[in-house]
């Protein structure tokens, strides 16, 4: 059992259906022609062999049917770790994961900067660097700072966007001085998902006042705001707290079902979510409540827990930051700076972590953006083959630059 086979898994996973179309706006139609004509023809769909997205989800939760595949992660032996420490910061240092070319090469830079509660010690993390990396790219990939190892060691402003886009700057150039002294980097670009996406567009804001020279930015699935999305994940995990998981529908999802209606099934969207609920979001958050409450010798009710409470809790100065945390806080700034055409900006219709008409909103407002606006995918693009293939042809794009 590959990859291969946990992509289609993860299409019975999606939070909504995902639908294999596209709705590119007029300027990506004029942009990328030959990308149009690919997802017309899907005649490319042969070169989508490497997944963004690990199992981390099938891992944690049936251990007894895919223990064997994921104990030996097939990325060890090429993917490194490099430490670094800002105690201005951070009391302890952190772990940088990445993965570089050969340094006579003169390649592109990509940081990569994922959601909430992703830490860079996931087979996410080790699948997101081999694809990139395949690509032609420097690689670097962070921990987001609410995971347990971040939080544990010390980290002084978690929910503060601006405080920790200035932290990843410094995390940036240190790395410059030290890992990548000897390679020579013609550009570098920001990749950032979910959360990561917001957290990229204020590093790309502050950059250049803090000499960091980076050339242009991807997001995908942004949220509107954290405060927003707290609200939804806050809802999501409370409307599933004491559901009953049918395991004859998880394993036929397993399975690979290819019946529709059976994927559209509200038991089985049920029972999607009740996974996903659970195993993607709180397991995480319960293991960096574990490691703060100890810190802080203040636990909480774990059967009560959820974001809003664990940050009024542990870290209630992040309250007066919320306006920082939002998207269009970060767009507007990029706005006045003139970077808007440098920002890469890809969501779907039906994103559950934005209001409606949300994606419509940014279009208006920031024509200078180049907007993709897909009409499904939730959040993230769980399986959705036409966001994978337009990624990787932005991206390469990026290299030939």
């Amino acid at each position: 059992m590959g990859r291969k086979h946990f992509r289609s898994i993860y299409l019975s996973f999606a939070i909504f259906s995902v639908a294999f179309s596209y709705n590119l706006t007029p300027e990506i139609e004029r942009e990328f022609p030959t990308l149009i004509a690919k997802l017309r023809t899907l005649e490319d769909y042969p070169i989508l062999q490497t997944v963004m997205y690990g199992p981390d989800i099938l891992s944690s939760l049936f251990q007894t049917l895919n223990q064997k595949l994921w104990d030996r992660d097939p990325f060890q032996n090429v993917v490194r770790t490099h430490q670094v420490h800002l105690p201005k910061f951070i009391k302890k240092p952190i772990n940088i994961k990445f993965f570089l070319q050969p340094k006579n090469r003169k390649s592109p830079l990509l940081w990569l900067f994922p959601g909430a509660l992703v830490g860079n010690q996931q087979p996410l993390t080790a699948l997101n660097l081999e694809f990139y990396h395949r690509l032609g790219f420097n690689v670097v990939a962070f921990s987001n700072v609410l995971v347990e190892e971040i939080l544990t060691k010390g980290f002084k402003s978690p929910g503060n966007t601006e405080a920790e886009a200035l932290f990843h700057l410094e995390l940036m150039k240190e790395i410059q001085k030290t890992l990548l002294k000897d390679y020579e980097i013609p550009s570098q670009h920001l990749i950032g998902r979910s959360y990561g996406a917001i957290l990229a567009s204020s590093i790309f804001s502050l950059s250049q006042i803090n000499h960091v020279t980076l050339d242009s930015i991807i997001t995908f699935s942004p949220p509107s705001s954290m405060t927003y999305a707290k609200t939804i994940v806050d809802n999501f995990v409370q409307k599933y707290r004491n559901f009953s998981i049918d395991w004859k529908i998880i394993l036929k999802i397993l399975s690979q079902n290819k019946d529709q209606d059976f994927i559209a099934a509200p038991k089985t969207n049920e029972n999607a979510e009740a996974i996903l609920a659970y195993v993607a979001f709180l397991k995480e958050l319960k293991a960096s409540y574990k490691g703060v409450s100890v810190l802080f010798n203040h636990y909480l009710d774990e059967a009560k827990l959820d974001l809003d409470t664990f940050m009024r809790t542990y870290y209630p100065a992040s309250l007066e930051y919320e306006k920082e945390g939002s998207l269009d806080f970060w767009l507007d700034r990029l706005k006045e700076q003139g970077l808007l055409n440098k920002v890469t900006l890809i969501t779907s219709k039906n994103e559950p972590l934005n209001p409606q008409n949300y994606a419509q909103r940014l279009l208006e407002n920031y024509p200078e953006l180049l907007l993709v606006i897909f009409p499904a995918g939730g959040h993230c693009f769980i399986d959705n083959k036409e966001f994978y293939l337009f990624h990787k042809y932005i991206i390469k794009n990026l290299n030939l630059n």
